[in-house]
């Protein structure tokens, strides 16, 4: 008698488990195939339909991964989190038309959620309204002022004013190095990967 699977005999627990840790150790394809047990099991299992979302956005596959958003927020239509990726992947989409009413939506459910006005600073700035765009950026560098992706894109936008010699002042000292050193990382290992 020939033995069952491991995850034929696993529960929906160890296999969501499973799946989020196959997910973030980067091995997207058995993440996915997981997932995709998991929604056979529960076709209406959120958590599942995020995790396939978010591997079709890490592949470069938004077109994909909009269905499995929309489902989720079909499914959970008070969630901000949903609402916020959903509008992620529309913008991705190269929808920012669409993907602003998502972002208000999750920007009227959680106030305080960074992430939504991150989403919102880029629906704004692809729509080409740059004081909506300053206001939400603003906003989230006001709840989290540390945050390097925010303060990098106060330094683009105001090099894209043609106030450079303000842009670098704008950065928080302690943000500056940090910012230098994933820069030499980054062409480190691009060079690594080169050669």
């Amino acid at each position: 008698m020939a033995s069952q699977s491991p995850l034929l005999q696993a529960t929906p627990a160890q296999l969501m488990m499973q799946a989020v840790a196959l997910e973030q150790a980067g091995r997207l394809v058995e993440a996915r195939w997981v997932y995709q047990i998991l929604l056979g099991l529960d076709g209406s299992d959120v958590v599942a339909l995020v995790g396939l979302g978010r591997i079709a956005l890490q592949s470069e596959n938004p077109r994909s991964a909009r269905p499995y958003f929309e489902k989720a927020v079909k499914i959970q239509p008070k969630s901000a989190e949903l609402r916020n990726q959903l509008a992620n992947a529309l913008l991705r989409l190269g929808r920012p038309d669409k993907a602003e009413a998502h972002a208000l939506i999750s920007h009227k459910l959680d106030k305080n959620s960074v992430d939504t006005l991150k989403t919102l600073y880029e629906v704004y700035y692809h729509l080409d309204r740059p004081l909506k765009a300053q206001f939400y950026l603003e906003r989230g560098l006001r709840l989290r002022p540390g945050d390097p992706s925010l303060t990098l894109a106060l330094a683009q936008k105001l090099r894209c004013n043609g106030r450079r010699h303000k842009s670098r002042n704008s950065i928080p000292r302690r943000h500056r190095f940090r910012a230098r050193k994933r820069t030499r990382v980054s062409r480190l290992g691009l060079l690594a990967d080169i050669h």
